[in-house]
């Protein structure tokens, strides 16, 4: 039989042509329809039933993951307050470099210094060393030999702290 003189026949004549798989499908879909008069539904109340069970678990499920996803995202958004502060802690607010001219200029030095930085400790409860790179050999002697007269001198009483 061509398609389309299938096409052009009645349900029952249809039904006849169909095989059982199908004929119990269309029957299945008839029996389990809803009425337009009262919304009722008119067929199997167990798949009613559980299909309902399942979308209400479904929410509940959604429910809690989208809890958690909150707590997630607050806490996130607390590690990246957290993570500004330590880096704004962290920041250098010294320039080194300038700190070891300032000292040598107190000890009545002049010299060049390349690079000054701090030094990582395990004690936070004293401060950092301070390394500085000079120039050259003869400018390191010139800072260290009036640093250790003085260093001599505030042990012993003779200087002021300040000077």
């Amino acid at each position: 039989m061509r398609e389309a003189n299938f096409q052009k026949m009645n349900k029952l004549n249809k039904d006849k042509w169909s095989c059982v798989k199908c004929r119990t499908t269309t029957a299945a879909v008839c029996n389990t329809s809803i009425t337009q008069d009262d919304n009722t539904f008119v067929g199997s109340n167990e798949k009613l039933l559980g299909l309902t069970e399942s979308v209400k678990f479904l929410s509940n499920q959604f429910d809690v993951f989208s809890k958690q996803l909150n707590e997630v995202l607050n806490s996130i958004k607390d590690l990246k307050e957290e993570n500004k502060k330590l880096k704004k802690t962290n920041e250098p607010n010294e320039n080194c470099k300038e700190v070891v001219e300032l000292i040598a200029s107190k000890l009545g030095v002049k010299i060049a210094v390349v690079n000054a930085f701090r030094t990582y400790t395990k004690s936070s409860n004293r401060p950092r060393k301070m390394i500085a790179i000079l120039h050259s050999m003869e400018n390191k002697q010139n800072v260290m030999e009036p640093a250790k007269k003085k260093e001599t001198e505030y042990k012993y009483g003779k200087c002021k702290l300040g000077k």
